[in-house]
């Protein structure tokens, strides 16, 4: 239900990076720490309408709840990302980002998704652009979960207790472009080759399977 009393919440960052190469350049590394402070951060929660927490919903009696403000909330992290060109058209790219966060309660927060990252191999020349990458995604246990997550079975998988969490996933994919002429792109995409399962983090909504996508576009 909506909640008039709802006030806006403010964000404040800071983050601080070290960036080095090495081997001729051939080698970069960037390490970056940020943190963020989230004054009253809106999250969903139980509520009351008319002084009642339940309300009869397409005839059934239903918990009341809103968006309100819990106070605060805390969210910092590192994020690691390094390259290495082996030539002048081949070179490797990885990323990986690890996010935590609590409110003033304590609890684990929504905002903060698992580890993720991703790598990815790439030729390029004057015509061609060739890529095959995998992105991956860590695990979020039942007790690292966020409150309010842990009250949505149905958006997670269930572990061997029975209880929601979000699996880890990786997948592999290709991508590849060839310019024909200076109007004229093809493009051609093979997305999660090996056809896994899942779901990002809190979406609740399966991801594509192995998929193509054949593509030409023309710039005027």
């Amino acid at each position: 239900v909506p909640n008039p009393d709802l006030k806006p919440e403010y964000i404040y960052n800071a983050d601080l990076g070290i960036k080095q190469t090495a081997f001729d350049s051939k080698l970069e590394v960037e390490l970056v720490a940020f943190f963020s402070y989230l004054d009253q951060a809106m999250v969903r929660s139980d509520f009351t309408i008319n002084g009642s927490n339940t309300i009869i919903y397409d005839g059934q009696e239903s918990n009341v709840q809103a968006i309100v403000n819990t106070g605060f909330a805390r969210i910092y992290g590192l994020t690691f990302d390094y390259s290495y060109h082996f030539s002048k058209m081949l070179f490797w790219n990885s990323s990986f980002t690890r996010i935590s966060g609590s409110d003033n309660d304590g609890f684990s927060i929504r905002h903060a998704p698992p580890l993720y990252g991703q790598s990815s191999i790439n030729f390029e020349n004057n015509q061609w652009k060739v890529q095959l990458n995998a992105f991956y995604n860590g695990e979020i246990a039942f007790e690292d979960l966020a409150p309010t997550e842990a009250d949505k079975p149905d958006l997670y998988a269930v572990d061997e207790n029975g209880n929601p969490y979000s699996p880890a996933w990786f997948t592999v994919n290709f991508r590849s472009a060839y310019q024909l002429s200076n109007a004229l792109n093809l493009q051609f995409e093979f997305e999660n080759i090996l056809d896994k399962r899942y779901r990002t983090y809190s979406s609740g909504v399966a991801a594509a399977g192995r998929s193509f996508r054949l593509s030409l576009r023309y710039q005027f």
